[in-house]
């Protein structure tokens, strides 16, 4: 056998050996979603051991039991309509409001610009538990508790957000922006009109990005609201988990389901734009 065949078959082995491993990986991620859409579709009775605890237990009377196992119908329609709006309208605003900040960071100078970059990068490292307190507060003093706005705003603008356009901003040439304003557009005309249509990937990337982080937000959104009309996908399901005794598993996976179907599709949709930004941004650093 000579040395080429050897290192053919050698090719070949590990060829196989990368696609097994490929194939094991993909159903180690997807076990988890066969499990939410096989358990989705089971009555209670036949994934909730306490079910049958509560019917045969003699301890509890008849009213008992059957408001145990009788449970309301749950919001899940005003939940996916509430996560929809609060997960939009923060997106727009965190896209206009990020690229203005990235855009002034990036080609303007003015006093204390280091300080405040930096002070942009240090809240990306704070958690999202810190903040639960002082934002009950302060949407309470801004009469704003239990209400979508009070999940909007603290959405509206992020460390990411502005550290993510700074630097996607900042690989679009100056000549670029100053043959703008010559033309006549204002600073605002020539951010809009000019550099993010020449960074629309890296625009799309943050779009998607936020959307789906504040369609899986669970621990803020649980501080700031309380009526079950005001309930995102994500306190619907901490009320799921934590309203009734027995846990109804069914129900929660159909809401996890829920949950996760659209933001899977709005990847799908917007992949290619997440890599060209991602790939945009890499080899601006790297240059």
């Amino acid at each position: 056998m000579t040395k080429m065949e050897r290192k053919q078959r050698r090719t070949g082995r590990n060829g196989w050996g990368r696609t097994a491993l490929t194939w094991l990986l993909a159903a180690i991620i997807l076990l988890p979603f066969a499990f939410a859409v096989w358990t989705a579709q089971k009555p209670r009775d036949r994934v909730d051991p306490s079910y049958y605890y509560l019917v045969e237990s003699k301890r509890l009377p008849e009213p008992e039991v059957r408001r145990e196992i009788e449970v309301d119908p749950r919001p899940l329609r005003v939940s996916l309509m509430n996560t929809i709006w609060v997960a939009s309208l923060s997106t727009v605003i965190c896209v206009v409001l990020s690229s203005l900040a990235g855009y002034a960071f990036a080609k303007k100078q003015f006093t204390g610009k280091q300080w405040l970059f930096d002070i942009v990068l240090a809240s990306m490292a704070v958690p999202a538990a810190i903040l639960m307190m002082p934002l009950f507060h302060l949407t309470s003093m801004m009469r704003l508790y239990d209400s979508l706005t009070a999940i909007i705003l603290p959405f509206g603008v992020t460390g990411f957000g502005i550290f993510y356009m700074r630097y996607a901003i900042s690989a679009v040439p100056d000549d670029l922006v100053h043959a703008a304003q010559i033309d006549g557009l204002s600073e605002v005309g020539a951010l809009f009109r000019v550099v993010l249509p020449t960074v629309r990937s890296s625009v799309f990337t943050l779009a998607a990005v936020h959307f789906i982080t504040v369609w899986g937000a669970f621990v803020v959104p649980q501080a700031l609201v309380d009526s079950p009309e005001k309930y995102t996908i994500g306190v619907l399901l901490g009320r799921l988990m934590t309203d009734y005794r027995g846990l109804m598993w069914n129900d929660i996976m159909v809401v996890v389901l829920a949950s996760i179907i659209p933001v899977m599709i709005l990847f799908v949709i917007f992949d290619r734009w997440v890599l060209r930004g991602m790939q945009a941004i890499g080899e601006e650093r790297d240059a």
